[in-house]
């Protein structure tokens, strides 16, 4: 029993896992901060959650299949590697991210909030990512890049954490996602 103890606790899926929730539990907290809100610690920690049950794990897995997949760093193979991640990484994460959460709040609707934000979220995705994974992708190891991904997902969860904010109708505007989230 204390070989799998130890093992585990020496798991890249465990320290990527946790390092997940750290990040998105702080970046929740900054977006608190920056509306002048006062610290809701049950709300930061069901981000935290997000992180570390689904985003963590999930980034983990899916990182480590596509690296096995397509090995080596040439052109072609990093072409292929940011198509893959924009079309299953992107939609799953942003999906993930707003059912987890749904569940963690225990609304009646778990799925509502993903139907009304996934594809507005994923435009900010595409922009956002396929630089940051160019960069991944061409000059990061495998063994970190599941940490690379995460640290970068610190700013990009403070973008989820905006979402998750507002009502849908904002969520269809741009330029109410950019006010709220205090850069307007």
């Amino acid at each position: 029993m204390s070989g799998i103890f130890s093992r585990l606790l020496g798991s890249r899926l465990l320290k990527d896992a946790v390092f997940a929730g750290v990040i998105f539990g702080a970046s929740e907290v900054t977006q608190q901060v920056i509306q002048g809100e006062k610290i809701n610690v049950p709300h930061v920690g069901r981000v935290a959650l997000t992180g570390l049950l689904f985003y963590g794990p999930f980034c983990h897995g899916f990182y480590r299949v596509l690296d096995n997949a397509l090995p080596g760093v040439a052109r072609k193979t990093i072409i292929k590697k940011l198509l893959l991640d924009q079309s299953i990484a992107g939609p799953v994460s942003i999906a993930g991210f707003y059912i987890v959460m749904n569940i963690l709040e225990r609304k009646a609707d778990i799925l509502a909030e993903a139907r009304e934000k996934t594809l507005h979220t994923l435009g900010a995705c595409i922009t956002f990512w396929v630089p940051a994974q160019l960069i991944n992708f061409r000059y990061v190891s495998p063994h970190y890049r599941v940490t690379y991904i995460t640290v970068m997902t610190y700013a990009w969860a403070n973008f989820l954490c905006c979402m998750k904010k507002w009502r849908t109708e904002n969520a269809l505007h741009p330029q109410h996602v950019h006010a709220q989230c205090g850069n307007g």
